[in-house]
This record gives C-alpha cells, structure tokens and sequence, in this order.
C-alpha cells in the first residue's frame, strides 16, 4: 500500500516515518532507555548518529520534513514497555 498524508496508521503506527524508525531503531531506542535517557535526549542521540549536519543543504530539508513526523511519544513509551517486559521476563 503507498503512503499517502492521508494514513492515520502505518502497520499499527502513526505514519510511515514512526514506522520506520521503529524497525531502523527499536533496539537503540530501548538500550537509550535501559540507560535513563529522556524523550528528547533519545531524538537527539539518533539525530546525531544520522549525521544531519553533515548532509547538504537540500538533503537536510528533505531530512528535516520526514523528521516532524517522527511520533517519539508513542516510540518511547513503546520502548519502555519493552524494557519493563524484559525485567518481568
């Protein structure tokens, strides 16, 4: 099925980007919150990790425009789940 700005869900996420991010990083994602990162310290660590500032103007814009999409709330908490999961396990 093609993404459209019209999805409300992407394989049970927000959209195609979360989605993404969720396959491309889930295990990072929950390493950062076994280790006590924040929300925003967890963006900002995979943020750095893709070189964003090494990308050219252009390629940064395209970067910058899928990022707003990134639902890192929903991320996070789905991280943390997992991690609390593992702990009962």
């Amino acid at each position: 099925m093609p993404y459209t700005i019209y999805m409300s869900e992407y394989n049970g996420w927000k959209n195609e980007t979360t989605w993404t991010v969720n396959i491309l990083f889930m295990e990072t994602i929950e390493q950062l919150v076994r280790d006590g990162y924040k929300l925003d310290e967890v963006a900002t660590h995979i943020y750095r990790k893709l070189g964003v500032e090494d990308m050219n103007w252009h390629g940064s814009q395209i970067f910058a425009s899928a990022w707003k999409q990134i639902d890192w709330w929903t991320l996070v908490s789905r991280a943390t789940e997992n991690v609390e999961k593992e702990k009962v396990a």
